[in-house]
């Protein structure tokens, strides 16, 4: 089952994971079974049934004549074979995608297709003696034990609405979050210029009475523009030694830490 495109009756689905993993004993019996059902095998009799009472109705070794072909043929379970599969959604978490039957992991490599390259890591710095380094957002970054050794990152940063996989009543409850404490700084910010301006004595300059004037159309201009773009969190990545395998790291909260 590796279409490169899926269909959906609203028209293709574009697979947005792209990972190889290594042929294992369950995979195999997955792709005979489509196969033996292919060809109308017979059913096998007399064979071993090789799965829990919960597998059989998923499963059917037995009747597709898979019991017969592995009493037979042992490791005929795909070892050594190496499979890339495009699909719209992977569990790699999968108990049953962990290891192959010889003891090997069965993942051998993922590809985000769809959000690959999205986040733009060009820049490298160095990490401060003190263990911090300035992140895009302009955050002071605080670096754990986990970059101990790491001489350089690559920096990176994303908008957290852009992820696209945050549940739409989550989404909504953290704008009305965040723009309830915008109006609780903007309401402060414009009582305190408006009792600067009140607290004005009759003969004060014409400048100082002006500037503070402008100052509150700015506020209220700020509040009737007012778009959330969404927080900015900060990524760093790193090349983990002696492995050579590409680390990443995100400020989720955006305090830096």
């Amino acid at each position: 089952r590796c279409p490169s495109v899926s269909r959906h009756r609203s028209g293709p689905v574009v697979p947005d994971i792209m990972f190889v993993r290594r042929l294992s004993c369950q995979v195999a019996t997955v792709s005979l079974l489509v196969h033996t059902h292919a060809l109308r095998m017979p059913f096998a009799r007399g064979s071993t049934v090789r799965m829990a009472a919960s597998n059989a109705a998923t499963l059917p070794k037995q009747e597709t004549g898979i019991s017969a072909l592995l009493d037979a043929q042992p490791e005929a379970d795909g070892r050594g074979t190496l499979v890339a599969v495009l699909d719209t959604g992977c569990d790699l978490a999968a108990a049953g995608l962990q290891e192959t039957s010889d003891g090997r992991p069965k993942y051998v490599d993922f590809i985000d297709c769809t959000g690959g390259g999205d986040i733009d890591t060009s820049k490298k710095v160095k990490p401060a003696e003190d263990g911090t380094l300035e992140g895009l957002s302009g955050r002071t970054l605080k670096l754990g034990g986990w970059a101990e050794g790491v001489d350089e990152f690559r920096l990176g940063a994303l908008r957290l609405y852009g992820l696209g996989s945050m549940p739409t009543s989550v989404l909504r409850r953290l704008k009305e979050e965040r723009k309830a404490a915008f109006v609780m700084q903007h309401q402060a910010a414009v009582s305190a210029v408006q009792r600067e301006l009140d607290g004005l004595a009759d003969g004060a300059p014409k400048e100082a009475k002006r500037d503070l004037e402008l100052r509150l159309e700015q506020y209220d201009a700020m509040m009737d523009g007012y778009t959330d773009h969404g927080p900015l969190l900060d990524v760093l990545l790193w090349r983990q030694q002696p492995s050579g395998v590409w680390q990443a790291v995100i400020d989720v909260d955006g305090e830096g830490d």
